[in-house]
């Protein structure tokens, strides 16, 4: 009885580990998969800057350009629909930056959840070398037992 009540613990146990490694595993896919996504929202960050830069020098040289050749009311016009574009510059960038601070709470939040199932880990092999110290300690009992009824 007492050694089917062992082997269900220890089974129990196996099964809980099992467990915990596939959570790991999972754990370490979510960050995988969050870590490429950064990478590549990082590039896309880079580009934009990038071209945002070559939209502004460009723009900077046409403004010189037109400012010798068109009315006031054009120039006006022109100002209207770089400053509406200039907004939609600063949107993105601010949505982007959300992004950002998202996936570096999921970075925070898998780490979490990586520490918890390495305490979990610890805990179980603690809990296993226990158990292997009771299995020993009753097999050494159950042989003095043996020795003393054959004495």
């Amino acid at each position: 009885s007492e050694k089917n009540n062992l082997d269900k613990d220890r089974t129990r146990l196996e099964v809980a580990r099992e467990e915990q490694n596939n959570a790991f595993s999972e754990k370490e896919l979510e960050l995988e998969e969050a870590n490429e996504r950064l990478a590549s929202l990082e590039t896309d960050l880079q580009q934009a800057h990038e071209i945002i830069k070559d939209h502004e020098d460009t723009i900077n040289d046409r403004n010189d350009e037109l400012a010798t050749r068109v009315s006031p009311e054009e120039t006006k016009k022109l100002q209207d629909v770089l400053e509406e574009r200039d907004n939609d510059i600063k949107l993105k960038e601010t949505k982007l930056h959300e992004v950002y601070e998202k996936l570096n709470t999921m970075d925070a939040k898998t780490s979490e959840y990586l520490q918890i199932i390495d305490d979990l880990n610890t805990e179980l092999a603690s809990t296993v070398s226990e158990k292997n110290n009771l299995d020993e300690d009753r097999k050494k009992n159950e042989a003095d037992r043996e020795e003393q009824n054959n004495a």
